[in-house]
């Protein structure tokens, strides 16, 4: 799409890892950002019953190393487009 705009397009992806800390320190970190969406779209009972089940599949995919630390890798994506004015 916006080949036909720009004269020169990079394009390129990179994996970031966070060290956080705290027994469920994964959760933490996307309560405030990928979570958001779906906490405010459940009420009562059926936010802490999601947050149960989905912290004990992060506790699975991203386990506590033996410093209390877990490795939480993430992506970003980056596109930067020149014209000729660049």
């Amino acid at each position: 799409m916006l080949s036909p705009l720009v004269e020169k397009l990079n394009i390129w992806e990179t994996t970031y890892y966070q060290v956080l800390n705290g027994k469920n320190a994964v959760l933490e970190w996307t309560r405030s950002t990928a979570l958001r969406p779906f906490l405010q779209a459940l009420e009562g009972d059926d936010v802490s019953k999601f947050e149960e089940e989905y912290a004990e599949l992060l506790i699975e995919a991203y386990p506590q190393r033996e410093d209390g630390s877990t490795l939480y890798p993430f992506s970003r994506l980056f596109i930067v487009g020149h014209t000729s004015e660049d």
